[in-house]
């Protein structure tokens, strides 16, 4: 592993926040450019994610009302937690702008597919996962012939976000990359896309008694898919995460009436 990266979140804040510009960009983050105040950007690039996620919602619609993974949220979900892990790791607001981005276009492929597909009732065959996966190849099919004559680091950085943000480094993602053949931003997007997916309960979840708080779901990732993410860019999005848990949590005041006590045991 490249020495600039330490086993702690907390050292490797302090070693992004030291880095230079030039640095930044050599270990693969997007540094090269600033998404709010591009032209380029602000032109071509935002209206189009506007009008993705608009297609987003308007999709989300024609699937189970009752499913609580809907698209256009966890577009925005991902994009947050992206961006405040990027910040966690100490890269900077240019960095983690960019990559919010970035990431809230990484599922634009999913409305070409049935809706019906997302929501099935238990767990999806094999045929069934390998057409919810084309949505990774239709979306960077989409976002490619939408900008063909365009040459810009934020087509680069979406493309590789929207076509391997579910890579594990242990060769088991859609495409089977590991290591270093995947990008550091894209190790970042496929730890918040895991995760995120986590966090919404699907019915054949609930039935074997699944929880999805944060604590729980850090659990299971450690368990079930133990060496499946870059464990450096994991700490700091761990660390984000259960401080962002921890600060939400209510605290029980002692003087106050406790929950046996509220029911009169």
């Amino acid at each position: 592993m490249n020495q600039v990266f330490s086993n702690s979140a907390k050292n490797q804040q302090s070693t992004f926040n030291n880095c230079s510009h030039e640095q930044l960009i050599q270990l693969g983050w997007p540094d090269d450019f600033d998404f709010e105040i591009d032209e380029l950007c602000q032109t071509l690039f935002l209206p189009f994610i506007e009008e993705q996620l608009d297609i987003l919602r308007e999709y989300d619609k024609k699937r189970n009302p009752l499913s609580d993974y809907m698209f256009y949220q966890h577009a925005y979900d991902a994009a947050k937690a992206v961006r405040d892990t990027a910040l966690e790791l100490g890269l900077g607001q240019r960095v983690a702008n960019n990559m919010y981005y970035a990431t809230l276009i990484h599922d634009l492929g999913k409305p070409e597919l049935p809706p019906e597909i997302w929501d099935i009732d238990g767990t999806p065959n094999a045929e069934q996962k390998a057409l919810k996966r084309k949505h990774v190849d239709l979306g960077v099919k989409k976002f490619e012939n939408t900008f063909n004559y365009i040459n810009h680091p934020f087509k680069d950085l979406a493309i590789d976000i929207i076509k391997h943000h579910h890579e594990a480094v242990n060769g088991q993602g859609h495409y089977g990359l590991t290591g270093d053949e995947i990008s550091r931003p894209a190790k970042l997007a496929a730890i918040v896309e895991h995760y995120d997916g986590l966090t919404h309960p699907r019915p054949h979840q609930i039935k074997r008694g699944d929880k999805f708080d944060a604590p729980s779901i850090f659990e299971k990732i450690e368990t079930r898919y133990k060496g499946h993410f870059d464990q450096d860019i994991y700490a700091a999005f761990k660390a984000m995460k259960l401080n962002e848990f921890n600060n939400n949590t209510p605290v029980l005041d002692i003087e106050e009436e406790t929950p046996s006590e509220e029911l009169g045991l």
